[in-house]
């Protein structure tokens, strides 16, 4: 069984010979009764507030029950001053010897608490206090011959039946350590769950189960040997099977049209989990503010997000959430709807470099070359716009978007290029992205190359209606 060591956010202890509960509050380990509760343990988020105690009447203070063996009063033997077997009496303990007892442990606390580790402790003495009056005490062996074959010959159960889990079985001795922040990792990881709804509080029924090896040596023979039982227990998220749940961040940004930049009102943005993951499920959703503008909280990771609105070609676009934090500036550019005869390219990018320009280059009917940019945004043949760069933002914070549409393919080839104009950061950083539409779809997608060296990046040619990626830098 390996072992670790660990701060504990709770620590719940169990003494076998008299089984009284103990719990301690964060690492304080006060210890204190089965009635009582860590409920000022602070941690995170919230709560844990482990109680521990009988499952039985209203007689708290006292041992743990015996599985099955309770009078028609509800009492078990423990509770008289006749004690049995012999593990459980003045008398000692003896080869062959078995004991089990079972604890209920509930969680009032708001947080679900992951029991993660065992130890035990050993005593050298206890004072029980019995229910008919009086009290008795008992003295045992913490060294020595007898002590250490004790140690090795006990054998310990730690299960929960209900469950079928199992958390730790091996000698007693494997459970003792020198520091108190030591323990031995339980092989599963119960959960005793919090109150946040629409969670209830536990409980778990632990049975532990210790064995005295019928070699152990006659020296052991009506020798008193104390113990308890440690748990360390951790935070975790409330979820039904227990598992830690991402810490959540925030994404925000502003959804635009890529013809005007104007912000897009009252648009339905789905999410999913991965990158470029356009089906399957939708984890969350929101819809764009009056500005366009979106904010939405998600689990740490990285998200696709579909944005739809009527009117307009849907979009998907790569959206990144860092725990505890909010990470803006993640837009999104749509297109209107196009007619099928019409192909329009959309470029964005981040904040830095401040300023990439679009340039498309096409044949003309006379066999020349028209070529659109910020300082010709037109192309007209015989009275009909061929081609128009109708965007080009320079002034937003990132990303900032160029859109060009060609409205009537001449025969030729077409090329789109993206040159550095501002060359203050190199254009391979930049988090560009070129999107090609086509009626009422996106038909290409293309992320520009993080390796290369120029200010210039040639994306992609059109010929003969086929659209051929290029993708370099220059």
């Amino acid at each position: 069984m390996p072992n670790a060591s660990k701060k504990s956010l709770a620590l719940l202890s169990i003494l076998i010979l008299t089984l009284t509960a103990l719990i301690a509050g964060g690492v304080t380990l006060a210890l204190l009764t089965d009635a009582e509760t860590n409920s000022g343990s602070e941690v995170t988020a919230g709560t844990i507030d482990l109680t521990a105690k009988r499952d039985h009447g209203d007689y708290v203070p006292g041992p743990m029950f015996y599985p099955d063996s309770l009078d028609p009063d509800g009492n078990h033997p423990y509770d008289r001053e006749e004690i049995n077997p012999s593990g459980e009496s003045i008398g000692g303990w003896a080869p062959g010897d078995h004991v089990q007892r079972t604890m209920i442990v509930t969680n009032e606390g708001s947080l679900d608490a992951k029991i993660t580790g065992i130890r035990a402790n050993v005593r050298e003495s206890y004072t029980q206090n019995l229910q008919s009056g009086g009290s008795h005490t008992v003295t045992g062996l913490t060294s020595g011959e007898a002590y250490e074959e004790f140690i090795q010959k006990a054998n310990v159960v730690v299960s929960i039946p209900d469950q079928e889990l199992l958390l730790y079985e091996g000698p007693l001795a494997d459970l003792i350590f020198e520091n108190e922040d030591e323990f031995a990792a339980t092989i599963n990881q119960p959960v005793v769950q919090g109150t946040i709804p629409p969670f209830e509080p536990g409980p778990l029924n632990i049975t532990f189960d210790v064995t005295l090896d019928r070699s152990a040596g006659n020296r052991l023979q009506g020798q008193n040997f104390i113990f308890d039982f440690g748990f360390y227990a951790e935070q975790v998220t409330n979820n039904e099977d227990g598992e830690q749940e991402p810490e959540e961040g925030v994404a925000s940004g502003m959804i635009y049209d890529a013809l005007n930049g104007d912000g897009l009102g009252g648009f339905l943005m789905q999410f999913r989990e991965g990158e470029d993951t356009q089906s399957g499920e939708v984890v969350a959703s929101t819809t764009t503010n009056e500005d366009g503008s979106y904010s939405i909280s998600l689990p740490a990771g990285t998200y696709t997000a579909e944005v739809s609105g009527d009117g307009y070609i849907t979009n998907y676009f790569t959206v990144q959430v860092e725990a505890d934090t909010e990470t803006p500036n993640q837009n999104a550019a749509l297109s209107p709807v196009l007619s099928e005869t019409q192909t329009r390219i959309v470029l964005t990018w981040g904040e830095t470099p401040r300023d990439l320009d679009s340039h498309l280059t096409g044949p003309t009917s006379d066999g020349g070359t028209f070529h659109i940019y910020y300082g010709n945004k037109e192309y007209w043949e015989n009275g009909e716009l061929v081609a128009k760069l109708d965007f080009d933002d320079t002034n937003s914070y990132g990303p900032e978007t160029t859109t060009v549409t060609i409205n009537h393919m001449l025969d030729g080839d077409y090329t789109f290029y993206v040159h550095n104009w501002s060359g203050e950061a190199p254009i391979t950083t930049s988090n560009a992205v070129v999107k090609v539409f086509q009626g009422s779809q996106q038909v290409a997608s293309y992320n520009v190359p993080t390796e290369g060296e120029g200010r210039y990046w040639d994306v992609l040619k059109i010929s003969e209606g086929q659209i051929i990626p290029i993708n370099h830098i220059r």
